[in-house]
């Protein structure tokens, strides 16, 4: 089955109280030996903001042999231009908690 979602979002940035606006593609299939793979690009879409901000993601959930836990690789790339450099690594933590927070929401949307 092949899944694909357009979604507007915002995330405020701590301390310098900015707001990033993006527009995301994600895209998921289910894999032939079991799992799925979701990949998504996203975009700023505030048009004051230079470069526009990609994000790129591509993750694999693999169901693990002989158990009930999944396996989940991920890989990602983004501009953190209109961050400061002081707060990249908090707002890479906030991203890798919303990631996983959309991830269980997703599979509930999936039962």
């Amino acid at each position: 089955m092949l899944r694909a979602k357009i979604v507007r979002h915002v995330m405020k940035v701590p301390i310098v109280g900015s707001t990033i606006h993006g527009l995301s593609l994600t895209h998921s299939r289910r894999l032939e030996h079991g799992g799925y793979l979701i990949v998504l690009q996203s975009v700023g879409d505030d048009s004051s903001m230079e470069p526009a901000n990609p994000y790129y993601s591509m993750s694999i959930l693999r169901p693990m042999p002989s158990s009930n836990k999944t396996e989940l690789t991920n890989v990602a790339e983004s501009s953190s231009t209109p961050i400061p450099k002081f707060l990249v690594q908090k707002v890479a933590s906030m991203a890798a908690v919303n990631f996983f927070n959309n991830l269980r929401c997703f599979c509930k949307e999936m039962q």
